[in-house]
């Protein structure tokens, strides 16, 4: 029978994989885990950028 695409197949392979994969997974997770906080950081900054740009064109104009 065929396990599904994100069934155990999947985990078996990270189990079986060797030292440097894992290794590599890791590395992804923790650079990907960074990208999106990266990501959020920005999205709030920009959001307060454009919130005081709006309150100083109001006071200005």
């Amino acid at each position: 029978m065929q396990e599904t695409f994100f069934g155990s197949d999947i985990v078996d392979m990270v189990l079986n994989a060797g030292l440097m994969a894992k290794f590599v997974l890791i590395v992804l997770l923790i650079f990907s885990i960074i990208s999106w906080a990266i990501i959020f950081m920005k999205l709030r900054l920009f959001n307060k950028i454009k919130t005081e740009s709006e309150e100083f064109l109001e006071l200005f104009w």
